[in-house]
């Protein structure tokens, strides 16, 4: 048997390097240390978050059309609007700020407090009452409309 060449151990890719390239290099060092594609796992991640990035820039992924919403989601965002309204109207406009519910994007709790013109202990404290008291009134509307729809 004729001695064979010392395989090379191969460093981690270096992630800057052109797409084609980094692939290349990332087969070698799996095979190196993990083994053929065939004996991988499934689910492997071969880029860093920028160059993931770049990747979708590049490619310019379009997104499946969205999935219908499940009967439970419907009852559950159901029963979550009528449960804010039964929370007092400060309260409420709080946590639908703080959640981002009928606002383009959830506030923060400084942004809220500056524009209520309250302190920002006095938001953290009404939001952690505020989803105590809507966790509660939810639990309750949500048992009473399983009953119903089980009974009806």
């Amino acid at each position: 048997m004729a001695n064979q060449p010392k395989k090379i151990k191969p460093e981690r890719p270096d992630d800057s390097l052109p797409p084609d390239q980094l692939q290349a290099k990332w087969d070698e060092y799996l095979d190196y240390h993990v083994g053929k594609p065939g004996n991988r796992p499934s689910k492997e991640v071969l880029v860093n978050p920028l160059l993931f990035d770049w990747l979708l820039e590049a490619i310019k992924y379009e997104a499946p059309e969205p999935l219908e919403d499940s009967p439970r989601k419907i009852l559950y965002l159901e029963v979550l609007k009528e449960t804010l309204e039964e929370l007092p109207l400060i309260n409420r406009d709080i946590l639908k700020r703080y959640f981002g519910i009928e606002w383009d994007e959830p506030q923060t709790q400084d942004r809220i407090a500056e524009e209520m013109g309250l302190t920002q202990s006095n938001i953290s404290l009404r939001i952690k009452f505020g989803k105590r008291d809507l966790a509660k009134l939810m639990r309750e509307k949500l048992s009473e409309r399983v009953k119903k729809e089980l009974q009806g």
